[in-house]
């Protein structure tokens, strides 16, 4: 392939994931209220499917909107000093931030709905497998199925995990979502958590200097 051809295309594609990323980026913006918001964008779920992209800015969006991503991103940070796994956690994360955010956006803009339902739809069809080798990810997939199809019960501990998520309806600030968040974690992913490094209160109580004098400094400065 010539090298001015190869360099070319290049250009296009980059102009094509910059212009999704705006696009995006937008949606979030628009939902949150929030033009200085700054998230990463998944360009790469567009690729997939486009409705995944954008049901995820728009849960975003509305979790900015409603409560606080600084809050949450501490908690989540904080949580990740004292070792917890960083892909179960994140995935807890995203369950509880979309179970707080969609019963309060979709009251403002009831065609969140539609663009929820093609996500889900689309996630279902092309992550099932995924999903499926994770406690979270199962979770996920009751919880999708429970808004496709109307909810049903599910095995206990999928179901007991699901009505923790069904709790944060209406809730009224961001600490109960963490709460949510940390009581998934340690009830399901590491029942060992809280016995080796403390309740939530200790996990919050950590001083930013802390974690920076341990090393975390590039982490704060590409992530948090």
């Amino acid at each position: 392939m010539p090298a001015m051809f190869s360099e070319s295309m290049d250009n296009s594609i980059e102009t094509y994931r910059a212009e999704i990323e705006n696009r995006v980026r937008n949606l979030m913006w628009t939902v949150s209220g929030d033009y200085a918001l700054d998230v990463k964008i998944d360009v790469d779920a567009f690729a997939k499917n486009k409705y995944i992209a954008l049901y995820d800015a728009v849960k975003q969006g509305a979790f900015a909107r409603y409560y606080s991503v600084d809050e949450l991103g501490l908690y989540l940070l904080k949580k990740r000093f004292y070792g917890a796994k960083e892909a179960p956690l994140t995935a807890l994360a995203q369950l509880c931030t979309d179970a707080a955010a969609y019963p309060a956006i979709i009251r403002e803009r009831p065609g969140v709905q539609g663009v929820r339902k093609k996500a889900f739809e689309a996630l279902l069809e092309h992550d099932f497998y995924r999903l499926s080798q994770s406690f979270a990810g199962r979770v996920k997939i009751s919880f999708m199925r429970d808004f496709l199809d109307g909810e049903r019960r599910d095995e206990q501990r999928i179901q007991s995990a699901k009505d923790i998520l069904y709790g944060l309806k209406d809730c009224a600030d961001t600490m109960a979502v963490i709460r949510a968040i940390d009581c998934l974690y340690n009830t399901y992913i590491d029942a060992s958590f809280e016995r080796r490094h403390g309740n939530l209160e200790r996990i919050l109580a950590v001083e930013m200097e802390e974690i920076l004098q341990d090393g975390w400094q590039d982490f704060l400065d590409e992530d948090l």
